[in-house]
């Protein structure tokens, strides 16, 4: 709710950003990684207040850059501009398909198009670390019920295995079949 007056990097760790409803549901639009910036949208606009909420996922670093250095960085730097434009298309283009999956994706589909996306290598199978359910459910547009259900059957399916806070990726081939992605 408070107007931009600088841009913030992500130097370390993951943040996510956030919308929320009236009743306090959370749907997270995306998870940003060192690298990549947050309140960028919302001072290009230059209309209004932050439309929503940045939350640190684990322990991070996250550098803010006042708006005058900055427009001044990307007055100096157009290859600079011209890359930023290009990650706005992109997540404009992301936040178009989410808009488009939470439409017309079944539940089941969504989560295991998450699943996959938070994947990481692990040994001897891909593994989701340090999410949690409720951001998973979030991330999926789901209620946290019906994200734990879906988790409980994947789990029966052989899809996917709990090991401790982790969820493992037993069948990657059959999740990326539900998530309609190609291998």
């Amino acid at each position: 709710g408070t107007h931009p007056q600088a841009v913030y990097v992500v130097c370390t760790g993951k943040v996510k950003v956030y919308k929320s409803s009236r009743t306090g549901q959370q749907l997270i639009t995306r998870i940003e990684s060192p690298g990549d910036l947050l309140g960028q949208i919302t001072l290009f606009a230059a209309e209004g207040p932050y439309m929503g909420t940045a939350e640190a996922l684990e322990p991070s670093v996250v550098s803010m850059v006042d708006a005058k250095t900055f427009f001044e960085f990307l007055a100096r730097h157009p290859a600079a501009s011209q890359a930023l434009l290009r990650e706005l298309a992109r997540d404009v283009r992301r936040g178009e398909n989410k808009a488009r999956d939470i439409a017309f994706k079944p539940a089941r589909n969504r989560l295991a198009d998450t699943l996959l996306r938070m994947m990481k290598p692990g040994k001897p199978k891909p593994v989701v670390s340090g999410i949690k359910r409720r951001d998973l459910a979030e991330m999926a547009g789901l209620t946290i019920e019906t994200a734990v259900r879906l988790l409980k059957d994947f789990e029966e399916r052989n899809l996917i295995k709990k090991r401790d806070k982790d969820l493992v990726i037993i069948d990657e081939t059959e999740l990326r079949g539900l998530a309609g992605t190609a291998a």
